[in-house]
């Protein structure tokens, strides 16, 4: 196996380093560098879960705080946002009666969208680092460590930055997709052609799906740049890569988790709030009974994100517990070795010290 190290200006300086492949081990360790199916993954998150729940919950607290802020926020203000949209658009009421409801409407819009803003980036951030936090804390049971909060919160911090430049620049792309399909679809349906109001609708089919194909490889950003200490960039091409082939298994697991998640909700509301009226679910108890179950979804989704990514690294490039402990203390290189007759490439991992190289190490095929 060839191994270059490469830099910024794009020049490559092959290292006299040939590794005897007989000399790759990949041991199994604790039986879980296995290959999962999809209930296996159930099983493995909430196993992972129950070993250290304790640190899991006072860590989906620093979440769920702002998020219980942003729903009490949007649940107190319901009630009369309802009453000014159904005063606005009531037929029976006078112009000047509509036009007051309308009036309301905005105030109270105005009001607290300033609140809103500020409590979803307080969320946006907590929540940045309560899943890095977990992610970390799910690679060290996987190497075979006991993860100490204090730890594992201090090394979120050094990543922090990493994170949130990935998700920035994924949401500047979100965005700029969604306005201009916006703006062409609106174009589509206020044009007289009769043809375009359908090409509109299928341009709109479309971005979802696009949006939808590029999210679910996102998804494992956290745990590719808390493991392997990627930079935002390097961090959205190995998720893609990561994701190919696996997008499917990525987002039947997370959705049918959320699904999970939601049956519980409606279960619990009923149970509840059975018999009272829109007030209750409304008020501050209802906002604490209708997202509760945050504090147990989060810890438990930001597990299985790191379990999918790493039984997509155990099947596809061999990752063991030693590679792993490698890792994390930032001395392992992935390369690409060449398969058999079929001509598909598999994948090992390398122990090597890191930290007497001049450059970086890329993988180059063989």
């Amino acid at each position: 196996i060839s191994i270059s190290s490469s830099s910024s200006s794009s020049r490559s300086i092959q290292l006299n380093s040939t590794v005897d492949l007989s000399s790759i081990t990949m041991t199994l360790s604790r039986d879980l560098f296995i290959r999962l199916t999809a209930g296996a993954t159930f099983t493995r998150s909430f196993e992972v879960f129950m070993e250290r729940w304790d640190a899991f919950l006072i860590i989906s607290s620093i979440a769920y705080i702002p998020l219980l802020l942003m729903t009490i926020t949007v649940n107190s203000s319901a009630g009369e946002f309802l009453r000014s949209i159904v005063g606005a658009v009531d037929p029976d009421a006078s112009p000047a009666d509509q036009q007051a409801a309308m009036t309301d409407f905005v105030a109270l819009w105005s009001g607290i969208v300033g609140k809103l803003v500020l409590e979803n980036l307080f969320y946006g951030l907590a929540g940045i680092f309560a899943q890095s936090t977990i992610v970390l804390a799910v690679a060290e049971l996987y190497a075979g460590r006991r993860p100490t909060l204090a730890k594992c919160a201090e090394n979120a911090i050094s990543f922090f930055c990493n994170i949130f430049c990935a998700g920035f620049l994924v949401g500047i792309g979100f965005s700029l997709v969604y306005i201009v399909t916006f703006g062409i679809v609106i174009g589509c349906f206020i044009s007289e052609v009769r043809i375009l109001p359908f090409l509109g609708f299928l341009l709109a089919v479309v971005a979802v799906v696009a949006i939808v194909y590029v999210a679910v490889a996102m998804m494992i950003i956290s745990p590719v740049i808390m493991v392997e200490q990627k930079s935002a960039t390097d961090a959205i091409r190995r998720a893609w890569d990561l994701a190919s082939g696996n997008r499917c298994f990525i987002y039947c697991t997370v959705f049918a988790l959320a699904l999970v998640n939601a049956f519980f909700n409606a279960i619990l509301s009923s149970i509840v709030f059975a018999g009272s009226n829109l007030d209750a679910k409304f008020s501050v108890f209802g906002s604490v009974v209708g997202s509760i179950s945050f504090l147990v979804y989060f810890p438990i989704c930001s597990i299985m994100i790191t379990v999918v990514y790493f039984k997509i690294r155990i099947e596809r490039e061999g990752l063991d517990c030693n590679v792993l402990l490698g890792e994390l203390e930032h001395n392992t290189v992935s390369v690409m070795i060449e398969g058999g007759d079929d001509d598909n490439f598999k994948y090992a991992s390398l122990a090597v010290d890191a930290n007497k190289l001049e450059e970086p190490l890329v993988a180059t095929k063989v």
